[in-house]
């Protein structure tokens, strides 16, 4: 009975169990259901996700069979893209769209692909019109169906390989710009420092590529010019530019060059990260700027200089005249006549200095004849030397070239660089004066033509010249002596470069200075020379002399009147050209005519002359100036003269000058 019992009570308690159970169970049932409805739905996305990524995607899309390389499907980007219809695709196979030529290595490529991602570069396809294009290729294996096929997304990268091909010849272009360019380019970062450096910029500086890149600007520039450098970089950061600026830079063997630089800044980010500093040597530039300025200065000294000359000239001509006829009058063994004969040394230095303050005249020329230089050096040297504590050596080998050039001038260069090297050696020493031909090229460096040139050189060991001054040394009046007169260098510049010529200097300090001269070299034949007769040239016949100054005319009328002519006197070219129409008709014509070039406020020598020869073409007219330099002096005949004598003249010169050219020789020229 108690089993029974206790069968009574589990039974309930079971049958609740089992109610539970089948509870359960159905619920179960319907959550299994519900779990399976949402994967189908899920995997129902998942597809319309797949098919309208495929579909809708930009890029060109397509599934292959491996076997057959059919196409299975392909998206409307492809069809758009190639130009085929789906029709078409679906008719085709992989080597359908690549260029025959291609084909073998795709075969190859396809039967060893195994599954997995794969991407591929540097394929092309062939769109329906023919033409190619350079794609990139990504690749997954799947099935499709049960067919082993791979799903293909293409990357059309025709467009970026054009543009990557432009670049690199677009930096091809510039690298061979940057470096086959004529100026030097450098690449600066923001601390100033060389980062790249052209072909040009290695050869200007002298340093290779290597060592610029461990250098940098302020490196390379005087220190002055640290604090403009940081400026000018400063001014590049707020404008991204700055203007041209001059400065010096020191190349590897340590000379300083003149430079021209001009930057523009290389950004990156937005910010000025450096620049780029293309670089000009101006070294030629800035001497021949120095030459103008030099020339100029000299040209602003010559109008006073050249008046001053005039009217001096004009009173040596009276005190050297009157000396030179007093000597005659007087015994040789008289006291007067030693100091008659210093007089005249005097007279004829202080022709030299007038004729140095001559050199500066404006528009003046030298009186050139064809000169054999070998002599004329020899003597000026040595002479210059007289009396000195120094020795000349000289290396005048024979063979020089003749030059076209004023004989008396080119001697006062000589006579001015030697004292000058002498000067420069207190104790004495070794002056070496030394000549040779040469031929210049363009690319010689001096602001000369190319052609035939002869370089004489006048080189002293003395105390050598400060870099300071180099720029200074040829301006007139600038001397570093105490009793030098400032006029010497200035004198032999001017006077070589009247000759087409160029005079330049080297110097150090303690080892002495060379300053080297190059004439033009002549092409003419040297000419014999017309010396000078001993004593006073004799002659008869009436001369007419036409000077505004007295005294000239004086002393002139006193030479000749002791020489045996008969002088006559005008103070300009009107009165002078009265009087010769006068002395034709009655008779007693005048053999030559002595004619001052310069009469203020009256007629000239360059006037009158002109109407002479309508007068009388066979008019014997001789020019005389205290302008020894004037263009007319040059070229006398050209304006119709016969001769030429230059202020102050000797009684030889004066009578000797007058007799050849009644005679019909050639003038000898000036003294």
């Amino acid at each position: 009975m108690a089993s029974v019992n206790h069968m009574l009570l589990v039974l309930p308690v079971c049958a609740g169990v089992f109610a539970a159970a089948a509870a359960g169970y159905s619920i179960g049932k319907k959550r299994l259901a519900a779990k399976a409805a949402r994967t189908e739905e899920a995997q129902r996305d998942s597809r319309e996700l797949a098919r309208s990524l495929f579909e809708n995607n930009p890029n060109p899309m397509w599934v292959y069979d491996v076997e057959t390389l059919r196409f299975l499907a392909v998206n409307d980007a492809a069809i758009a893209h190639y130009g085929y219809s789906r029709e078409d695709f679906l008719s085709m196979t992989l080597k359908d769209i690549r260029p025959p030529e291609d084909v073998p290595v795709m075969l190859d490529i396809v039967s060893r692909l195994k599954s997995g991602l794969r991407v591929t570069r540097g394929r092309r396809h062939r769109k329906k019109d023919g033409t190619l294009i350079d794609v990139e290729v990504t690749s997954h294996s799947l099935l499709f169906g049960n067919r082993r096929s791979r799903f293909v997304l293409v990357n059309d990268v025709t467009e970026n390989r054009r543009t990557i091909e432009a670049l690199r010849r677009s930096e091809e272009k510039y690298r061979d710009l940057f470096e086959n360019a004529n100026d030097a380019i450098f690449i600066v970062d923001a601390s100033l420092r060389y980062i790249d450096a052209n072909n040009k910029a290695v050869e200007l500086m002298g340093y290779s590529r290597e060592e610029l890149t461990t250098m940098g600007i302020l490196d390379v520039i005087p220190p002055d010019q640290v604090p403009r450098s940081r400026v000018e970089f400063d001014k590049l950061r707020n404008r991204g530019t700055y203007e041209k600026f001059v400065g010096k830079v020191r190349t590897k063997d340590g000379r300083w060059i003149d430079v021209e630089v001009s930057s523009s800044a290389i950004i990156a980010d937005g910010r000025i990260v450096g620049s780029r500093d293309i670089m000009r040597d101006i070294s030629d530039r800035k001497r021949m700027e120095e030459e103008i300025l030099r020339a100029q200065k000299l040209e602003s000294v010559g109008a006073l200089a050249g008046g001053l000359a005039h009217d001096f000239n004009n009173l040596l001509t009276a005190i050297l005249g009157n000396i030179t006829l007093a000597k005659m009058d007087a015994q040789a063994e008289d006291s007067a006549y030693e100091r008659l004969e210093e007089a005249e040394k005097a007279s004829y230095r202080a022709r030299d200095l007038t004729q140095q303050l001559l050199t500066f005249s404006r528009g003046g020329a030298p009186v050139k004849k064809t000169v054999a230089l070998n002599d004329l050096i020899k003597d000026s040297a040595t002479f210059a030397l007289r009396g000195s504590r120094s020795r000349c050596e000289l290396l005048v080998p024979g063979g020089l070239w003749p030059v076209e050039a004023d004989a008396g001038q080119l001697s006062q260069v000589i006579n001015n660089l030697v004292i000058n090297a002498d000067q420069a050696m207190p104790g004495g020493g070794a002056v070496r004066v030394s000549c040779e031909n040469a031929v210049l090229d363009e690319g010689s460096g001096a602001p000369l033509p190319a052609g035939k040139f002869v370089r004489i050189t006048v080189a002293d060991r003395g105390i050598g010249i400060p870099r300071e001054h180099f720029e200074r040394i040829f301006d007139p009046y600038f001397t570093t002596k105490q009793k030098g007169s400032g006029l010497g260098l200035a004198t032999s510049y001017s006077i070589i470069k009247r000759h087409g010529g160029h005079i330049s200097l080297e110097s150090e300090l303690g080892s002495g200075s060379v300053f080297s001269l190059y004439l033009p070299a002549s092409e003419k034949g040297i000419a014999p020379d017309a010396r000078e007769k001993d004593g006073i040239a004799q002659g008869a016949g009436r001369i007419l002399i036409m000077d505004d100054d007295d005294q000239v005319r004086d002393v002139a009328g006193k030479i000749l009147s002791g020489a045996g002519y008969e002088p006559a006197f005008a103070r300009d070219g009107a009165e002078a050209i009265m009087l010769y129409e006068q002395a034709r008709s009655v008779g007693s014509p005048f053999c030559a005519v002595i004619m001052d070039l310069t009469v203020p406020g009256g007629m000239g020598g360059q006037e009158a002359v002109r109407k002479l020869r309508e007068l009388d073409p066979g008019v014997k007219a001789i020019v005389s100036s205290g302008y020894s330099n004037d263009p007319i002096m040059a070229e006398f005949r050209e304006h119709g003269f016969c001769g030429v004598v230059t202020k102050p003249y000797s009684v030889k010169t004066l009578t000797g000058i007058v007799r050849e050219v009644i005679e019909g020789g050639a003038p000898s020229g000036t003294a």
